[in-house]
């Protein structure tokens, strides 16, 4: 991609994400959950504890991803390595589900 598309597409969604952050759902439990993202052109970043949804905004607003991610387990220490994070539950199945089908905007921008 060239970086004047980049860099438009960077601008579009940094002015989305300040202007319309309330039409983001932001999970329960925000602060178990292990968060990632992706930026235009480059790879993943994982292992983020985000405390909450402000948090998360600024997260967002610094950072300007392509894709956000948020894991559906919870742990005590979402920040470190998977064998790390002392896991202590999951959403169940059908959950999982209904919550993809109205937060698909934050998973994939």
């Amino acid at each position: 991609m060239q970086e004047a598309d980049i860099q438009f597409l960077e601008n579009s969604f940094k002015k989305y994400y300040f202007d319309h952050f309330d039409l983001i759902k932001v999970p329960e439990r925000t602060f178990e959950r292990e968060f990632g993202y992706q930026k235009f052109n480059s790879g993943m970043t994982r292992h983020i504890a985000i405390k909450n949804d402000k948090e998360l905004h600024l997260l967002l607003i610094q950072n300007t991803p392509s894709d956000v991610y948020c894991s559906n387990a919870y742990y005590t220490f979402p920040n470190l390595p998977m064998n790390e994070k002392d896991w202590k539950d999951k959403i169940p199945l059908l959950m999982f589900i209904a919550l993809m089908h109205t937060t698909h905007f934050l998973i994939y921008l």
